[in-house]
Protein backbone atom coordinates (compact mmCIF):
# COMPACT_ATOMS: atom_id res chain seq x y z
CA UNK A 1 0.00 0.00 0.00
CA UNK A 2 2.84 2.74 0.37
CA UNK A 3 4.63 3.96 -1.93
CA UNK A 4 8.45 4.55 -2.49
CA UNK A 5 8.45 8.59 -3.43
CA UNK A 6 12.42 9.37 -4.29
CA UNK A 7 12.70 10.57 -1.00
CA UNK A 8 12.48 7.16 0.47
CA UNK A 9 12.84 4.81 -2.30
CA UNK A 10 15.48 2.69 -0.92
CA UNK A 11 14.11 1.94 2.50
CA UNK A 12 11.35 -0.09 3.56
CA UNK A 13 8.17 1.97 5.01
CA UNK A 14 6.43 0.42 8.21
CA UNK A 15 3.56 2.44 10.26
CA UNK A 16 3.10 2.54 13.79
CA UNK A 17 0.08 4.49 14.79
CA UNK A 18 0.64 6.44 18.37
CA UNK A 19 -2.37 7.88 19.38
CA UNK A 20 -2.03 11.09 21.68
CA UNK A 21 -3.11 14.66 22.57
CA UNK A 22 -0.24 16.98 22.21
CA UNK A 23 0.22 20.90 23.99
CA UNK A 24 3.18 21.04 21.45
CA UNK A 25 3.93 19.45 18.38
CA UNK A 26 6.86 17.79 18.14
CA UNK A 27 8.09 13.93 17.64
CA UNK A 28 11.32 12.62 18.20
CA UNK A 29 13.13 12.39 14.69
CA UNK A 30 11.94 13.78 11.29
CA UNK A 31 7.87 14.50 11.47
CA UNK A 32 5.58 16.25 8.77
CA UNK A 33 2.10 18.37 9.85
CA UNK A 34 -0.83 17.70 8.49
CA UNK A 35 -4.44 19.69 9.89
CA UNK A 36 -7.15 18.06 9.51
CA UNK A 37 -10.72 20.12 9.54
CA UNK A 38 -14.42 19.28 9.43
CA UNK A 39 -17.78 20.38 10.39
CA UNK A 40 -17.16 23.60 10.24
CA UNK A 41 -20.37 25.09 9.30
CA UNK A 42 -19.81 28.70 8.19
CA UNK A 43 -18.46 29.37 11.29
CA UNK A 44 -15.72 31.62 10.43
CA UNK A 45 -15.61 34.00 13.61
CA UNK A 46 -16.23 30.90 16.11
CA UNK A 47 -18.83 28.90 17.42
CA UNK A 48 -21.03 31.63 18.82
CA UNK A 49 -21.43 29.44 22.02
CA UNK A 50 -23.28 31.80 24.90
CA UNK A 51 -20.91 31.33 27.48
CA UNK A 52 -16.91 31.36 25.91
CA UNK A 53 -17.22 31.99 21.86
CA UNK A 54 -14.24 29.49 20.87
CA UNK A 55 -12.92 28.53 17.37
CA UNK A 56 -12.97 31.05 14.25
CA UNK A 57 -10.62 31.21 11.54
CA UNK A 58 -8.24 34.15 13.45
CA UNK A 59 -8.05 32.10 16.26
CA UNK A 60 -6.62 29.12 14.42
CA UNK A 61 -4.30 31.76 12.22
CA UNK A 62 -2.86 32.55 15.67
CA UNK A 63 -2.55 28.58 16.50
CA UNK A 64 -1.02 27.95 13.11
CA UNK A 65 1.83 30.97 14.14
CA UNK A 66 2.54 30.13 18.06
CA UNK A 67 1.74 26.48 17.70
CA UNK A 68 3.25 25.14 14.64
CA UNK A 69 5.28 26.95 12.16
CA UNK A 70 5.57 30.59 13.09
CA UNK A 71 3.51 31.61 10.26
CA UNK A 72 -0.73 31.63 9.55
CA UNK A 73 0.21 29.63 6.79
CA UNK A 74 -0.57 25.90 7.40
CA UNK A 75 2.06 22.85 5.80
CA UNK A 76 -0.87 21.55 4.29
CA UNK A 77 -4.41 20.92 5.51
CA UNK A 78 -7.63 18.46 3.94
CA UNK A 79 -11.76 19.16 5.39
CA UNK A 80 -13.70 15.99 6.20
CA UNK A 81 -16.79 18.52 4.40
CA UNK A 82 -20.01 20.01 6.11
CA UNK A 83 -18.30 23.35 5.96
CA UNK A 84 -21.38 25.12 4.87
CA UNK A 85 -23.68 27.43 7.04
CA UNK A 86 -27.19 26.64 6.21
CA UNK A 87 -28.42 30.31 7.65
CA UNK A 88 -31.21 31.01 5.00
CA UNK A 89 -30.20 34.55 5.39
CA UNK A 90 -26.24 34.82 5.63
CA UNK A 91 -25.35 31.76 5.50
CA UNK A 92 -23.96 32.08 1.71
CA UNK A 93 -21.73 34.43 2.56
CA UNK A 94 -20.61 32.96 5.47
CA UNK A 95 -19.77 29.47 3.68
CA UNK A 96 -18.12 31.22 0.55
CA UNK A 97 -15.59 32.88 3.37
CA UNK A 98 -14.95 30.05 5.19
CA UNK A 99 -13.69 28.36 1.97
CA UNK A 100 -11.90 31.67 1.31
CA UNK A 101 -10.19 31.67 4.85
CA UNK A 102 -9.25 27.62 4.84
CA UNK A 103 -7.83 28.52 1.66
CA UNK A 104 -5.76 31.49 2.83
CA UNK A 105 -4.47 29.66 5.75
CA UNK A 106 -3.61 26.43 3.60
CA UNK A 107 -6.32 24.53 3.02
CA UNK A 108 -5.77 22.49 -0.41
CA UNK A 109 -8.86 20.44 -0.36
CA UNK A 110 -12.09 19.20 0.88
CA UNK A 111 -14.54 16.21 0.81
CA UNK A 112 -18.32 17.16 -0.69
CA UNK A 113 -20.66 15.87 1.66
CA UNK A 114 -24.92 15.30 1.33
CA UNK A 115 -25.45 18.49 3.57
CA UNK A 116 -22.07 20.75 1.53
CA UNK A 117 -24.75 20.41 -1.95
CA UNK A 118 -27.57 22.99 -0.25
CA UNK A 119 -26.35 25.91 -2.41
CA UNK A 120 -25.80 24.06 -5.66
CA UNK A 121 -23.01 22.64 -7.36
CA UNK A 122 -22.34 25.85 -9.46
CA UNK A 123 -21.93 27.80 -6.01
CA UNK A 124 -19.17 25.03 -4.71
CA UNK A 125 -17.70 24.84 -7.92
CA UNK A 126 -17.09 28.50 -8.69
CA UNK A 127 -16.30 28.85 -4.65
CA UNK A 128 -13.87 26.39 -4.75
CA UNK A 129 -12.26 27.88 -8.14
CA UNK A 130 -12.00 31.39 -6.27
CA UNK A 131 -10.56 29.46 -3.48
CA UNK A 132 -8.39 27.70 -5.36
CA UNK A 133 -8.75 23.99 -3.24
CA UNK A 134 -10.03 20.77 -5.64
CA UNK A 135 -13.36 19.10 -4.25
CA UNK A 136 -13.32 15.71 -4.08
CA UNK A 137 -16.20 12.82 -3.91
CA UNK A 138 -15.80 9.23 -5.45
CA UNK A 139 -19.31 8.70 -5.11
CA UNK A 140 -21.47 11.73 -5.31
CA UNK A 141 -22.75 11.91 -9.35
CA UNK A 142 -25.29 14.04 -11.87
CA UNK A 143 -28.05 11.92 -12.81
CA UNK A 144 -26.26 10.13 -15.51
CA UNK A 145 -23.91 9.20 -13.50
CA UNK A 146 -21.30 11.24 -14.30
CA UNK A 147 -19.35 12.44 -10.93
CA UNK A 148 -19.76 16.16 -9.67
CA UNK A 149 -15.86 16.43 -7.95
CA UNK A 150 -12.42 14.99 -8.11
CA UNK A 151 -12.52 11.23 -7.62
CA UNK A 152 -8.37 11.50 -5.92
CA UNK A 153 -5.71 13.88 -5.61
CA UNK A 154 -2.74 13.96 -4.64
CA UNK A 155 -0.80 16.23 -2.42
CA UNK A 156 3.22 16.64 -2.38
CA UNK A 157 4.38 18.10 1.20
CA UNK A 158 7.83 18.13 3.06
CA UNK A 159 8.80 17.28 6.28
CA UNK A 160 10.44 19.60 8.54
CA UNK A 161 13.88 18.29 7.49
CA UNK A 162 12.76 18.49 3.80
CA UNK A 163 11.96 15.23 3.08
CA UNK A 164 9.23 15.09 0.33
CA UNK A 165 6.39 12.62 1.38
CA UNK A 166 3.22 12.18 -1.22
CA UNK A 167 -0.12 12.15 0.43
CA UNK A 168 -3.37 10.62 -1.40
CA UNK A 169 -6.56 11.96 -0.68
CA UNK A 170 -10.14 10.78 -1.94
CA UNK A 171 -13.39 11.32 -0.26
CA UNK A 172 -16.85 9.45 -0.25
CA UNK A 173 -20.27 10.64 1.39
CA UNK A 174 -22.53 8.38 3.21
CA UNK A 175 -24.74 6.58 1.15
CA UNK A 176 -28.78 8.49 1.20
CA UNK A 177 -30.74 6.61 -1.13
CA UNK A 178 -32.12 7.92 -4.50
CA UNK A 179 -32.18 11.39 -6.01
CA UNK A 180 -31.81 14.36 -4.63
CA UNK A 181 -32.23 17.96 -5.89
CA UNK A 182 -30.87 21.57 -4.92
CA UNK A 183 -32.80 23.37 -6.94
CA UNK A 184 -36.29 22.43 -9.89
CA UNK A 185 -33.51 20.99 -12.74
CA UNK A 186 -30.43 19.81 -10.90
CA UNK A 187 -29.89 16.18 -9.60
CA UNK A 188 -27.58 14.65 -8.20
CA UNK A 189 -26.84 11.15 -6.17
CA UNK A 190 -24.74 8.93 -4.00
CA UNK A 191 -23.73 5.89 -5.19
CA UNK A 192 -22.94 3.20 -2.27
CA UNK A 193 -19.06 2.45 -1.55
CA UNK A 194 -19.22 -0.88 -2.12
CA UNK A 195 -20.41 -0.49 -5.92
CA UNK A 196 -17.09 2.09 -6.21
CA UNK A 197 -14.41 0.49 -4.29
CA UNK A 198 -13.34 -1.62 -6.94
CA UNK A 199 -12.73 1.59 -9.05
CA UNK A 200 -11.50 3.32 -6.47
CA UNK A 201 -8.53 0.62 -5.98
CA UNK A 202 -7.91 0.25 -9.64
CA UNK A 203 -6.98 4.44 -9.77
CA UNK A 204 -5.53 4.36 -6.23
CA UNK A 205 -2.46 7.00 -7.21
CA UNK A 206 0.83 5.90 -5.59
CA UNK A 207 1.38 7.78 -2.65
CA UNK A 208 3.45 7.43 1.07
CA UNK A 209 -0.20 8.02 2.57
CA UNK A 210 -3.85 7.30 1.48
CA UNK A 211 -6.44 9.48 3.27
CA UNK A 212 -10.42 9.16 2.98
CA UNK A 213 -12.22 12.17 3.79
CA UNK A 214 -15.93 11.31 4.38
CA UNK A 215 -19.25 11.97 6.78
CA UNK A 216 -20.01 8.45 7.39
CA UNK A 217 -20.49 6.89 10.82
CA UNK A 218 -18.47 4.58 12.65
CA UNK A 219 -20.70 1.45 11.78
CA UNK A 220 -20.33 1.73 8.05
CA UNK A 221 -16.38 2.49 8.34
CA UNK A 222 -16.23 -0.19 10.22
CA UNK A 223 -18.33 -2.28 7.66
CA UNK A 224 -16.58 -1.10 4.51
CA UNK A 225 -12.41 -0.16 5.94
CA UNK A 226 -11.91 -2.51 8.99
CA UNK A 227 -10.76 -5.34 7.01
CA UNK A 228 -9.73 -3.00 3.98
CA UNK A 229 -5.92 -1.54 3.34
CA UNK A 230 -7.33 1.45 1.27
CA UNK A 231 -6.52 3.74 3.48
CA UNK A 232 -3.69 5.30 6.61
CA UNK A 233 -6.02 7.65 7.75
CA UNK A 234 -9.78 8.30 7.70
CA UNK A 235 -10.99 11.67 8.74
CA UNK A 236 -14.79 11.73 9.70
CA UNK A 237 -17.49 14.92 10.22
CA UNK A 238 -19.68 12.18 11.06
CA UNK A 239 -21.64 12.83 14.82
CA UNK A 240 -22.01 9.03 14.69
CA UNK A 241 -18.48 8.12 16.00
CA UNK A 242 -19.34 5.67 19.33
CA UNK A 243 -15.43 4.70 20.09
CA UNK A 244 -13.46 7.89 21.25
CA UNK A 245 -11.53 9.10 18.48
CA UNK A 246 -8.80 8.82 17.31
CA UNK A 247 -8.89 5.13 17.51
CA UNK A 248 -6.99 2.28 14.99
CA UNK A 249 -9.76 0.80 12.72
CA UNK A 250 -8.09 -1.91 10.97
CA UNK A 251 -4.72 -0.73 9.48
CA UNK A 252 -6.24 2.69 9.76
CA UNK A 253 -6.56 5.44 12.56
CA UNK A 254 -9.90 7.26 12.79
CA UNK A 255 -9.90 10.97 13.45
CA UNK A 256 -12.75 13.21 14.17
CA UNK A 257 -12.04 17.20 13.50
CA UNK A 258 -14.02 19.05 16.06
CA UNK A 259 -17.42 21.05 15.59
CA UNK A 260 -17.86 24.41 14.35
CA UNK A 261 -13.85 24.57 14.05
CA UNK A 262 -13.15 24.89 17.83
CA UNK A 263 -9.58 23.41 17.65
CA UNK A 264 -6.61 23.73 15.33
CA UNK A 265 -5.60 19.97 14.81
CA UNK A 266 -4.64 17.38 12.93
CA UNK A 267 -1.41 14.22 12.66
CA UNK A 268 2.17 14.97 12.87
CA UNK A 269 3.50 12.21 11.08
CA UNK A 270 6.90 11.22 12.60
CA UNK A 271 9.99 9.56 10.12
CA UNK A 272 12.34 7.88 11.69
CA UNK A 273 15.59 5.77 10.86
CA UNK A 274 15.28 2.21 12.65
CA UNK A 275 19.69 1.54 12.04
CA UNK A 276 18.76 -0.81 9.48
CA UNK A 277 18.17 1.47 6.30
CA UNK A 278 14.29 1.19 7.22
CA UNK A 279 12.02 3.69 8.07
CA UNK A 280 9.02 3.36 11.02
CA UNK A 281 6.23 6.11 10.27
CA UNK A 282 3.94 7.16 13.18
CA UNK A 283 1.00 9.50 13.49
CA UNK A 284 0.32 11.41 16.52
CA UNK A 285 -2.54 13.52 16.57
CA UNK A 286 -2.58 17.17 17.78
CA UNK A 287 -5.03 18.97 19.25
CA UNK A 288 -5.15 22.77 20.24
CA UNK A 289 -7.96 24.21 21.71
CA UNK A 290 -8.69 28.10 20.17
CA UNK A 291 -10.31 29.42 23.39
CA UNK A 292 -9.22 31.46 26.78
CA UNK A 293 -6.00 33.39 25.19
CA UNK A 294 -5.80 32.51 21.91
CA UNK A 295 -5.87 36.06 20.54
CA UNK A 296 -7.56 36.58 17.05
CA UNK A 297 -5.04 37.41 14.15
CA UNK A 298 -5.45 41.13 12.93
CA UNK A 299 -4.97 39.86 9.80
CA UNK A 300 -7.02 37.58 8.82
CA UNK A 301 -10.11 38.86 11.30
CA UNK A 302 -9.76 41.81 8.11
CA UNK A 303 -9.77 39.26 5.85
CA UNK A 304 -13.34 37.23 6.96
CA UNK A 305 -14.84 41.04 7.82
CA UNK A 306 -14.21 42.04 4.14
CA UNK A 307 -15.20 38.91 2.84
CA UNK A 308 -18.78 38.95 4.57
CA UNK A 309 -19.07 42.69 3.42
CA UNK A 310 -18.13 41.34 -0.37
CA UNK A 311 -14.97 42.72 -0.83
Amino acid sequence: MIFRSKAVSRVAIAILILLAVLNGNSLAGDSLTVVISGNYRGRVLGCGCDAVNSGGLPRTATAVKEKLNGTTRLPVAFDAGRFLDLDPDKGKVASRCTLLGMAKLGLVSAGVTPRDMFYGVPFLRQTAQSAKITLLSANMTDSSGNLLFERWMTVKSKTDNGTELVIAVNSLAGYQEGERFTNAISAWRVTPTPDVMANLKATRPKADITLLLTDMGERDLREYFEADDLFDIIASSSRQLHTPAPFVMGKAVVASPSLDGRNLEGFRIGIENSGNGSVAKRSVWFTHILAGRVDEDQDMLNYINNCQMGQ
